[in-house]
């Protein structure tokens, strides 16, 4: 079973390096994906990053689920 790992240590490593634009949508695009398949840290990022608007639509309703 894949749980994410993978794709949460590369949209963690592309948000490190990310000044914003592509990289940024790249890397919020590989946290949900990640979070959708049960990682946890990819969950809690991927709200945060739905919260502040960074690589997505600011989106609270979303943020906290």
């Amino acid at each position: 079973m894949d749980d994410g790992h993978d794709l949460f240590e590369d949209a963690f490593s592309l948000l490190k390096r990310s000044e914003g634009g592509e990289t940024l949508s790249r890397a919020a695009e590989l946290m949900r994906e990640a979070a959708n398949l049960g990682h946890a840290g990819a969950a809690n990022n991927f709200g945060t990053l739905l919260q502040h608007g960074r690589g997505v639509r600011q989106d609270f309703a979303a943020a906290r689920a």
